[in-house]
């Protein structure tokens, strides 16, 4: 969801059967219970609509409420993606909150705490055509033809999949993110592990002792979503 002013209305909890809101969510959108079902089956928060229409969205939010289903509606804008929350280069932990190394979050700030998985990015394969001085040419055109085409495959890879921590804060402040990887972990002290997969399950635990009022899903590590940044976000607002 890129365009700054696109809304998106998602279901976070079903008051009923998913094939009962199906067929009342197919009439609010003129589309078949089919289609809608395939909007609500990966699980909660579905997005079912994505629109630039602000009156529609509150209008079909206000209908899925008056069936006793949890919905939100969420503009664009007000997502924060991962690339603009505060890096948690390492894990700083006291009886406070945590430190980033140049800013802190307060435990009793920190409402939400949701484990993602990000996709695999494919790699990337494309011809590339240059012009190349050719000697030979040259020489059998007496200077005039002076280059070749030459073609090469370039493979470009795409990024592994990783596992990310998204920190949500009751202050409406900016989220933090910590990495699976590239983070330092000589915070845990003593627990600390020589694997990062480890050492990032421990600073998951200690995160969630320390603050076990804020609630925490790790439900987009087994699923795939389009946009993790905003599925993240759907689940902290929910």
């Amino acid at each position: 969801m890129t365009q700054p002013n696109r809304i998106v209305v998602a279901l976070t909890s079903l008051a009923g059967s998913l094939d009962d809101e199906a067929k009342a969510l197919a009439a609010d959108l003129g589309s078949t219970p089919y289609e809608t079902r395939m909007k609500l089956a990966p699980g909660m928060p579905a997005i079912v609509l994505s629109t630039t229409d602000t009156d529609a969205a509150n209008q079909l939010a206000t209908k899925l409420r008056a069936r006793k289903h949890r919905a939100i509606v969420v503009r664009a804008a007000s997502v924060v993606a991962a690339s603009a929350m505060v890096s948690m280069r390492q894990v700083q932990l006291d009886g406070n909150g945590l430190d980033s190394g140049v800013e802190q979050l307060p435990w009793d700030d920190l409402s939400a705490i949701v484990h993602a998985r990000t996709p695999q990015q494919p790699d990337q394969h494309e011809t590339v055509k240059e012009r190349k001085f050719s000697l030979g040419r040259a020489a059998m055109s007496g200077g005039l033809v002076m280059t070749k085409t030459v073609k090469r495959e370039v493979t470009t890879y795409g990024e592994a999949a990783e596992h990310v921590l998204y920190l949500f804060r009751a202050s409406g402040e900016t989220p933090w993110l910590m990495r699976e990887h590239g983070t330092n972990y000589r915070g845990l002290g003593i627990a600390l592990d020589p694997s990062s997969s480890r050492n990032f399950t421990l600073a998951i635990d200690q995160f969630r002792k320390r603050a076990p009022h804020a609630k925490f899903d790790d439900s987009l590590v087994r699923r795939s979503v389009p946009d993790v940044d905003l599925y993240a976000h759907l689940i902290a607002a929910a």
